[in-house]
């Protein structure tokens, strides 16, 4: 290949990329649910925003010696 055909292909692989959409959006953070969230008040906050279920079951740990071996 010579270098004018490598550079043509340089240049038309720039511009196609150069002319692709921009996929980027940005977030406006600033909503009155983030401004009233603080490091004060954040478990307050995970504690609402969890769901509540009819049951609540309660789990317990019992460790007993019978599974451990001695030697």
């Amino acid at each position: 290949m010579t270098l004018k055909k490598i550079i043509l292909i340089l240049l038309c692989g720039t511009a196609i990329t150069s002319c692709a959409q921009n996929t980027k959006t940005t977030k406006n953070m600033n909503t009155a649910d983030q401004d009233s969230i603080t490091i004060h008040n954040v478990t307050d906050k995970m504690w609402q925003a969890k769901p509540n279920y009819n049951e609540q079951p309660m789990y317990l740990l019992r460790i007993n010696q019978e599974y451990c071996t001695y030697e």
